[in-house]
């Protein structure tokens, strides 16, 4: 038995997702505000889904340590950068794999942040740390609050969520430089 990410902890997202639209709707006056807040919202409430479900709920689950709680959790915590332990397999798929889905995972919040609060664009660094920092520390927390060692908490997690922010980041950045560009060239024709 666990606690799925589908239908209640979802629609719960939604909700707080759309009382949070209302809010930049009344603030912005801006439909494309708006859109751009529900897209990016959207993405981080799939993000948590992605990470933080689904929950062991009971103490006889299949595959869960029986040992105690605090022990278990230390034992899934990483802090020493690139070193992955079973995710080095003989031909690397597997390491691969949890690398470039780290990355992906996050490239959307260094593309869309900016959409949605461009000021903090000085800050990117610390919120490309931030990003798989908080996930990672929900991880931690959730193990503790639940009573169930069924994530692992790993350093090297956040740092390839750094570079998919930086990614994303870039990806904005050119996205940029391209319509401004044509902005100035289809002016400057007129």
């Amino acid at each position: 038995m666990s606690i799925e990410f589908f239908p209640y902890p979802f629609w719960v997202g939604v909700s707080l997702l759309l009382l949070i639209l209302i809010i930049v709707a009344v603030k912005t006056r801006s439909s494309g505000r708006v859109i751009l807040s529900a897209i990016f919202g959207f993405y981080l409430l799939i993000l948590l889904g992605l990470t933080l479900f689904p929950i062991p709920s009971t103490a006889g689950h299949i595959g869960l340590p029986t040992r105690p709680l605090l022990k278990a959790v230390q034992e899934r915590i990483n802090l020493v950068p690139f070193s992955y332990g079973v995710l080095v397999d003989r031909n690397g798929l597997l390491l691969t794999y949890h690398i470039l889905g780290n990355i992906a995972a996050a490239m959307p919040f260094g593309f869309g942040v900016l959409f949605v609060a461009p000021k903090l664009e000085k800050r990117i660094l610390w919120l490309a740390i931030g990003l798989g920092s908080c996930i990672e520390l929900l991880q931690l927390g959730f193990m503790i609050a639940f009573g169930y060692a069924y994530r692992s908490v790993d350093i090297n997690d956040v740092m390839w969520n750094a570079v998919g922010v930086f990614v994303g980041y870039g990806i904005f950045k050119l996205t940029q430089s391209i319509f401004s560009k044509r902005r100035f060239s289809t002016n400057t024709a007129s």
